[in-house]
């Protein structure tokens, strides 16, 4: 991203072919697999990593959420003391419910923890920690955060590792805790020898960053912030609001590989031709060239 971004500060055009992988979360199956298949074909990718690698478990909230909705059963929320009552309700409600009833419970839990402040989620989470630990609930590796040492051993490698909040909160909805969920996890990367230039916005969606949140960044000293908007990224686009192509851990290789070659089709299509006003095509100018 370091390189992508002196591309678009400079309205230049990248190499043919351009290419940057980026992982999200920091969970351990990136240092497992991902980052040894780079290495591998001889290229580094670059891996987003929250502050909770740093500070307390290796689980992140919303994981916690997702394995104590899954394996919840009745009575495990009776002694629990999360408050309000109706978010407790809620809970009690997931546990009792078939499959496919929880599910839609579990995401609506999610919305209304995503939307609390930070200290009324790391409550909830540590109460909700506690049932999947006295329980026993099997935990999903691939859920499992890298540690400390990972993480830097994946930068001595080359790799690069962005800033991705400490909580991985909605960074529009924390209000004043916004500046210190991305200054501190700046600084934790920082305090570990680790060079960080480059962002990602938590969930990703045009209602998760801002202008205050986008200036909180440039005085950090980040250069560029990437999105989940799913699109391939040009040299005219604002470096703070980067799209990438999105892949899910259910999409297979052939998928992965058809979504580039739509990608790279597009971008031919759209260096030859640019849309205007009611339908007219104009020629695109060369420094729009994309990434793929």
């Amino acid at each position: 991203m370091r390189e992508a971004a002196d591309f678009i500060g400079n309205q230049s055009t990248p190499p043919e072919d351009s290419v940057v992988f980026t992982f999200d979360d920091g969970y351990e199956d990136s240092f497992e697999w991902a980052a040894p298949i780079l290495e591998e074909a001889g290229i580094r990718g670059v891996f987003y990593i929250t502050g909770q690698t740093f500070t307390r478990g290796r689980l992140l909230w919303n994981d916690i959420l997702g394995i104590v909705a899954q394996y919840a059963v009745p009575g495990d929320f009776d002694n629990c003391r999360i408050e309000p009552k109706e978010v407790k309700q809620l809970f009690q409600a997931i546990a009792v419910s078939g499959k496919k009833e929880k599910a839609d419970l579990a995401i609506k839990a999610f919305n209304r923890l995503l939307d609390e402040d930070q200290g009324f989620r790391d409550t909830t989470c540590r109460l909700l920690e506690n049932i999947l630990y006295n329980n026993k609930m099997p935990i999903n590796r691939n859920r499992v955060l890298m540690d400390e040492e990972q993480v830097v051993d994946l930068a001595h490698r080359g790799h690069e590792i962005g800033a991705h909040t400490l909580t991985h909160s909605r960074l529009s909805h924390t209000g004043d805790c916004a500046q210190r969920e991305i200054v501190e996890s700046i600084a934790m990367l920082r305090r570990r020898g680790i060079a960080v230039s480059s962002f990602a916005y938590p969930f990703g969606r045009k209602s998760d960053w801002n202008v205050s949140i986008i200036e909180v960044l440039q005085r950090a000293g980040i250069s560029n912030a990437v999105t989940v908007e799913n699109n391939y990224t040009m040299t005219s686009i604002n470096p703070f609001l980067l799209p990438r192509i999105c892949m899910a851990p259910y999409h297979s290789a052939a998928f992965a590989a058809l979504r580039f070659e739509l990608s790279a089709w597009r971008s031919i299509f759209n260096g030859i031709f640019q849309h205007e006003d009611r339908g007219r095509y104009a020629k695109r100018p060369q420094k729009n060239r994309s990434f793929q």
